[in-house]
């Protein structure tokens, strides 16, 4: 014969072991002031229940209670009457009575009904980054996407309050923190002229606080791919780094001022324009400093090496007869080493009147860098008496060779010692008729 039990008996048991009464069939129900006495629910004792149903009876822990909690396993679990009449078929309640301030509704499986507004979906996407994932900015830009609100039961939130959009949801928990290109995906049909210049901005001015010479320095299309903006040079620029720069700060750079210009930029026009540029603006050199200072190396540090390789084939000359028609005489170029302590100056005119040993001893000297141009350009007997004297100061005098060692010279001899001119033009880099020329009496 089964025991029986008066109210007063089961209230002053311990609940767990009320429970398992009922559980073991040996009671019928709960006493009815077990779980609500005066209008006040014993918090106590449905804690001490539920928590033995999922703790000990079907051994979850947090993330089965998540994924499996439902009315229907209370019910099966001899617990109907306390989630249907007490709390309203509501689980989550009960899990807030029972484990409060552990578990957020998003968490479930089964999310409660009416629960959810703005408020929340933004305390929501929080949660996920702050408690759930503990991402740092740098793993928020990199991992997060649609699919990590699905795999976290917040695909309802992210639909309904954010339109399936990542960076909706991102922004109204963390407002203007984050830009959309930060981001994996920027939103579809996001880019445009304003959003574009904005991004350029955000570039040089925020992420990398760049100065101008810095933003000539650095600025390439790597740059704009590492931070996000892969897509916003082909979309709104037509694919041009310049246009880019140009679009954010009208005016403020030249294209050749970058590290690469746009592809068919050079032409007679854009290099002429270069040049004044270069010599007005940028150097703002005076008629008589062009003609003592202009070299190519200065073309070159300015970011004009392929203007003037291109369009004129390395010829400054002809850059500046272009740019300015008329103005410069090329006779008046003054050839000079810039670290000479030499105070004369030597203009082509002067030079190509000068006896070719002459002007050598004054490239040997280290006092001009090379002959005018043009000092080897006719080939007369004239210009072979100039070589044969050169050859025979190189020989006798500077390297001091015997007759059998001057028809071993080489036209890396030639060069090294500064006549690489002479050989090309007269004696076509042939070292045995240079000698041939200076020492008929050899052969």
């Amino acid at each position: 014969m089964e025991k029986q039990y008066s109210e007063a008996q089961l209230l002053a048991m311990e609940p767990v072991d009320v429970y398992k009464l009922v559980l073991d069939e040996k009671i019928n129900r709960f006493p009815r002031s077990l779980f609500f006495y005066k209008g006040v629910l014993n918090v106590d004792a449905i804690a001490s229940i539920v928590k033995y149903l999922f703790e000990v009876r079907l051994e979850w822990g947090h993330e089965e209670i998540c994924n499996s909690i439902s009315n229907e396993i209370f019910y099966e679990n001899k617990l109907k009457f306390l989630i249907r009449n007490l709390l309203n078929n509501s689980p989550y309640k009960l899990l807030e009575i029972v484990y409060p301030g552990e578990y957020k509704p998003w968490e479930l499986k089964n999310s409660p009904k009416g629960y959810f507004n703005r408020k929340i979906a933004i305390e929501a996407v929080k949660w996920l980054i702050e408690v759930k994932k503990k991402w740092a900015r740098d793993e928020v830009c990199k991992n997060l996407s649609c699919e990590v609100f699905y795999q976290n039961n917040l695909r309802g939130i992210f639909h309904i309050y954010f339109d399936n959009s990542v960076y909706k949801a991102l922004n109204a928990a963390y407002p203007d923190e984050y830009k959309p290109w930060e981001l994996n995906k920027v939103p579809l049909r996001y880019w445009n002229r304003e959003t574009g210049i904005e991004a350029v901005k955000w570039l040089i001015e925020e992420k990398k606080k760049w100065t101008r010479d810095e933003v000539c320095k650095n600025l390439t299309y790597q740059v704009f791919f590492e931070n996000g903006l892969r897509s916003v040079i082909p979309l709104v620029f037509h694919g041009c780094l310049y246009e880019a720069i140009n679009s954010a700060y009208p005016g403020e750079y030249k294209p050749w001022e970058l590290k690469s210009v746009p592809k068919k930029y050079w032409n007679k026009t854009t290099a002429i324009e270069a040049t004044i540029w270069l010599i007005d603006d940028k150097l703002n050199w005076t008629k008589e400093f062009v003609y003592e200072n202009l070299k190519y190396k200065v073309f070159v540090e300015y970011g004009l090496a392929g203007m003037l390789d291109i369009v004129y084939h390395g010829n400054i000359f002809a850059a500046l007869k272009a740019a300015y028609p008329n103005e410069y005489d090329l006779s008046e170029f003054i050839i000079k080493k810039s670290n000479s302590s030499n105070s004369k100056i030597y203009t082509q005119k002067k030079l190509l009147s000068m006896e070719a040993l002459e002007v050598y001893k004054l490239i040997i000297n280290n006092e001009i860098y090379r002959f005018p141009k043009g000092f080897w350009n006719f080939n007369d007997e004239k210009n072979f008496d100039n070589a044969r004297a050169l050859i025979r100061y190189l020989c006798d005098d500077i390297l001091k060779l015997e007759d059998n060692e001057k028809m071993k010279m080489t036209l890396k001899d030639f060069q090294k010692n500064l006549l690489s001119g002479m050989m090309n033009s007269l004696f076509n880099n042939s070292p045995i008729e240079a000698i041939r020329c200076a020492y008929p009496e050899l052969f």
